[in-house]
Order: structure tokens, then C-alpha cells, then sequence
């Protein structure tokens, strides 16, 4: 699936032909943003073709490579064991659209139920653990710095846990501090790790001066 939207001095669109997602992309006076789930033969026709990407970029991307270690902690988990009864989830929709402000109401739900989750140092019956999530988050941090190569460059992609835990681990944070971490990440932000001959550094934190060119539209977290 894919979507598309553009952004330019006389209004926003949402292009569904390649030709002009393509011009979008070329126009000076354009921004495009482009989301490609699960894609096909037509998407990766388009980064060769349309966007001129490196054919082995593009077959890496079909390939891909994914890291159980880096995945996002079940936060629909974490909230139930707080609030069992929003299993049913007509029933946390109701109780929100109670509030005044629904989506701050559930905010402030889930950062108890975190709170919750990194206190309970034996598990507190959670599927997934704290101490288990920051456990493979460090060791995949461990697993990627220890296998990179000199003057190597490896892209990761993941979400703001993960993230936060990495990140705070080298920070030297404990493990609750770090998460706390993921609150003021901001979406599609860029974080980078220096390996030096003393081991891996934070090189920055959620870079995001790329999305800053459309103002604040573009500046979303969680």
C-alpha cells in the first residue's frame, strides 16, 4: 500500500500516479512525503525508475532485514495490566470519550502503566517483561556495534522504545530514566551512534531539523 502527499506554496495533494510523485519529488518548491507498506513490484519499480535509487539499495529493501531485538514493546499489553477491563476496547473507547480530552486522558493512563511496567523488577506477570525488553535492546545494541566494520555504516530503523533504551544505555541512564526518554522523541527523528576505539557513543539524539522545514506540521510524537 501506498500513500503520498505533497506539500507546495498552493495547497497540500495526495498524488496516486507515479509520474506525479516523481515530479513532486523533483520539484523545488515541492515536499513530499511518501509512506510504502509491504511493497510490490510497481513501489520498487518506482525507486529504480521514477526516483533513480541504486539497484542494490533497492534489493536490499526486498530482502530486508529485521532484528526480533529491535521491536517496540506491546504497549496495548502494558496498558491492559493497568486497566484490564480495556480489553474490551469499546469500553476504553467509551470511557475516554468521557473526558474532556480523550487522546490526553489515555496519555496520562499510559505513562502510569509504564511507570508500573518498569517497576516490577520480578515481571509482574507482563508477557514481556522490563527487565526482558531492556535486556535484548542492549544486546542488540551490543550485537550491532560489535559486528560493525571500520569507516561501516549500518541503518536502523525501529521505534522510540528501543530507541530510549539504546540511547539512555550509553548515557548511562538506569533503565526507567531511558524510556522516560521516548516521551519528547519526535517521529521520524534521527539518531546516531559513533563506534570509536573505546566502544559505541551517542553521537546525537533525535535529530529532526529535516522535518522543521514545513514548520511545526510536520513535528508529531508517540
Amino acid at each position: 500500500m501506498r500513500r503520498a502527499i505533497v506539500s507546495c506554496p498552493s495547497g497540500v495533494t495526495r498524488p496516486t500516479e507515479d509520474a506525479d510523485i516523481v515530479e513532486a519529488m523533483r520539484a523545488s518548491d515541492k515536499v513530499l512525503w511518501l509512506d510504502v507498506e509491504k511493497p510490490g513490484p510497481d513501489d520498487f519499480r518506482l525507486f529504480l525508475d521514477g526516483f533513480g535509487f541504486h539497484p542494490l539499495s533497492v534489493e536490499d529493501v526486498r530482502e530486508t532485514h529485521t532484528s526480533a531485538k529491535l521491536d517496540e514493546y506491546d504497549h496495548d499489553e502494558v496498558v491492559f495490566q493497568l486497566e484490564p477491563r480495556w480489553r474490551d476496547r469499546s469500553l476504553m473507547r467509551s470511557e475516554l470519550a468521557r473526558e474532556g480530552e480523550p487522546k490526553r486522558a489515555f496519555q496520562r493512563v499510559f505513562e502510569r502503566a509504564v511507570q508500573r511496567w518498569t517497576s516490577e523488577p520480578q515481571g509482574g506477570g507482563y508477557p514481556e517483561p522490563f527487565t526482558s525488553f531492556r535486556a535484548r535492546c542492549e544486546d542488540a545494541l551490543r550485537a550491532l556495534t560489535s559486528d560493525l566494520g571500520h569507516s561501516k555504516t549500518v541503518l536502523v530503523f525501529t521505534s522510540g522504545g528501543p530507541i530510549a533504551i539504546m540511547m539512555g544505555s550509553l548515557l548511562g541512564l538506569s533503565g526507567a530514566d531511558s524510556l522516560r526518554l521516548q516521551w519528547r522523541l519526535v517521529n521520524a527523528g534521527v539518531s546516531k551512534i559513533v563506534v570509536g576505539r573505546t566502544g559505541p557513543t551517542v553521537g546525537s539524539l533525535n535529530e529532526h531539523g529535516h522535518l522543521e522545514i514545513e514548520g511545526k506540521r510536520l513535528i508529531t510524537y508517540r
